[in-house]
């Protein structure tokens, strides 16, 4: 898949439940590349693992976008007074510069003098820092997964030995060339004046929204099922508008 080239399609009513009954045992990083699996064609989805996280989040808002509509709308409570907010923007307002598959990335500082070799995190990378004891663990390791090569006054060093200076150095580096990976929005509070920022987290944003229309389409599907006798298939197939009608007419 090129560095360009990004979902198109949309989440049949089919595959909203196909991923939800594929992801519904998963985590947050299986769940991502579950929704994305259902809307690629099979070759692209074969390489879901590899990407950097940027692109499979720009995927995800792409699919978004394709899917529930461009407007995203949310709830998002202050830290400091407790108050509720209203979020409303566009998908195309968070979707940014997304890296492809790329070369290796350097660093190196001289004093102390190290020089270190790492790739950009991928989804299985955050599936294995996600089973760490804490938040510091998980980081750890996932930079050390990252990780190609560390040299301390030229001598190659194990990865476990990169101080964490040297570690912080390169997770600002890792976001700078992937900027997609982390979208942040900036919020103010009108009741209390707090400024902060907030990550929005669009993997976890569209899992509800695929997770609620699925339960939804469970239902209507068991509703006409009964009245009409109808399979799954032509009461998935069917569009909103005349699957309400029915819906409304049956007993």
């Amino acid at each position: 898949m090129s560095e360009q080239q990004t979902v198109r399609g949309r989440l049949s009513n089919q595959a909203v439940l196909s991923a939800w009954e594929e992801g519904g045992g998963q985590g947050p990083v299986g769940r991502a590349l579950a929704m994305l699996r259902w809307a690629l064609p099979e070759g692209d989805a074969r390489e879901l693992d590899a990407w950097p996280i940027g692109q499979r989040d720009g995927a995800l808002l792409d699919l978004r976008a394709a899917t529930f509509g461009p407007r995203i709308a949310g709830l998002i409570a202050c830290p400091v007074c407790g108050e509720e907010l209203d979020l409303s923007f566009q998908a195309t307002d968070v979707r940014g510069q997304q890296a492809g598959p790329s070369e290796p990335l350097e660093l190196t500082v001289a004093d102390p003098p190290y020089r270190i070799v790492f790739r950009l995190p991928v989804s299985e990378d955050l599936r294995a820092a996600a089973l760490a004891a804490d938040i510091e663990e998980g980081r750890r390791l996932l930079a050390e997964r990252c990780l190609l090569a560390a040299e301390r006054d030229g001598e190659a060093i194990p990865a476990r030995e990169a101080p964490d200076e040297l570690i912080d150095r390169m997770g600002a580096l890792m976001a700078l060339h992937d900027p997609q990976s982390a979208i942040d929005l900036s919020l103010t509070c009108p009741a209390c004046g707090h400024a902060w920022q907030a990550m929005f987290d669009i993997a976890d944003f569209l899992w509800r929204e695929v997770a609620a229309r699925a339960r939804r389409l469970v239902s209507d599907v068991h509703t006409l099922a009964l009245a009409y006798g109808w399979r799954e298939d032509d009461i998935l197939a069917m569009g909103d508008g005349r699957r309400q009608m029915y819906l409304d007419l049956a007993p």
